[in-house]
């Protein structure tokens, strides 16, 4: 059996997440293993996922929906982005 516990903050203003994590394998009824994992996370906007590739000099930028071609919905956990790196090239998928 694995046990989770954690604890963590979200920063609506910055959009970051800081958690901690807590995982215990246990066999047999005996803990036999945990795993700490400290974590930090930005949540970004397809506008802002755009806006900071074409910053960075990227080209031919694409959010959609995750795993999917179609456009992004406001509700959707998870997003793919695809750009042209800068100096030309296939783009890179993420």
């Amino acid at each position: 059996m694995i046990t989770v516990r954690g604890t963590g903050r979200y920063d609506p203003v910055a959009q970051l997440e800081e958690a901690v994590g807590v995982y215990e394998l246990f066999v047999d009824g005996r803990l036999v293993e945990t795993e700490l994992d400290e974590w930090a996370r930005r949540f970004w906007t397809p506008e802002q996922v755009t806006a900071v590739l074409t910053d960075a000099g990227f080209a031919d930028v694409r959010v959609t929906r995750a795993y999917s071609d179609g456009p992004p919905h406001a509700d959707d956990p998870l997003l793919s982005v695809q750009a042209v790196a800068p100096g030309g090239g296939e783009p890179a998928a993420r």
